[in-house]
């Protein structure tokens, strides 16, 4: 996995961008998530982005054909904490009303099973398994960002003021609490970045994946993220588990910027 993650929102966020690197910085970090997620071993990541790629098309044909869960489920979903019981309860239950849009067979799971993981087996690694949650729920926040938000202006003056800065800790310190070690270092650290360049996060949402834009997008939140990761040297994240992480973080950051605990307020009762 190469060496955990030391980055936090809050120990970037008066850091300059244009840092140089310490004498003492990693000169590598590979981020891959949770290790409930993904292979464990740093050298299957090309066997890990080619599942990853497949689960977020799945994801994405998933949450453009089936209707979004009404307003309560659909908070619970976004605003809840992860790992809370009625968060993935609701997740199940939104994928298995839904599951002619679903690739698999999710009716043979038990609630909450598919709102906890739903794994993805790695061919050339069975011991190993791709949570696909992760892919369900950032398709689902970018859906909403686009559909239900609508307004995604985010800037540094957003993300740099005290204010919404002590919210958005505030808000994911209660939400993130309960998540693996390495999941919660993954969210803080693409949170970080998505504070210091919160256009080509945006930007990232609104570009098709995979695009040259969606990739230009990708590297300028690597590129100018140095004050999360320990200014490390090199910096390799899966691209598409990245976005779900994204998506994920800019809902937050814009929840706190809104003083809000909640961006589905002006959606209707039932969808």
């Amino acid at each position: 996995m190469g060496n955990p993650l030391n980055c936090s929102v809050a120990g970037a966020q008066d850091a300059a961008v244009s840092a140089p690197v310490s004498a003492d910085a990693e000169t590598t970090i590979v981020v891959l998530g949770n290790p409930d997620d993904m292979p464990a071993i740093a050298g299957q990541v090309i066997t890990f982005s080619q599942i990853s790629r497949k689960l977020r098309a799945e994801s994405d044909r998933f949450t453009r054909c089936a209707p979004l869960p009404e307003r309560s489920r659909l908070s619970a979903i976004l605003d809840g904490p992860p790992t809370r019981e009625r968060t993935q309860t609701e997740m199940h239950r939104y994928i298995a009303s839904n599951k002619g849009c679903y690739s698999g067979q999710p009716e043979l799971l038990q609630s909450p099973q598919l709102g906890v993981c739903n794994p993805e087996s790695v061919t050339l690694f069975p011991t190993n398994n791709v949570c696909r949650v992760t892919y369900d729920r950032g398709a689902l926040f970018e859906r909403t960002l686009r559909e239900v938000v609508g307004d995604l202006r985010l800037t540094r003056e957003d993300t740099f003021d005290a204010d919404v800065r002590a919210r958005f800790l505030q808000r994911e310190s209660a939400r993130n609490v309960a998540r693996g070690t390495m999941e919660r270092r993954y969210f803080d650290t693409v949170a970080c970045m998505v504070q210091i360049v919160p256009d080509a996060a945006v930007g990232m949402l609104l570009a098709r994946a995979g695009s040259d834009r969606a990739k230009l997008a990708y590297e300028s939140l690597i590129g100018n993220g140095g004050p999360c990761v320990g200014y490390a040297r090199e910096v390799r994240a899966d691209p598409d588990q990245f976005r779900a992480f994204v998506a994920e973080a800019v809902y937050s950051w814009i929840t706190a910027k809104h003083n809000r605990d909640s961006l589905i307020v002006r959606y209707p009762a039932a969808y």
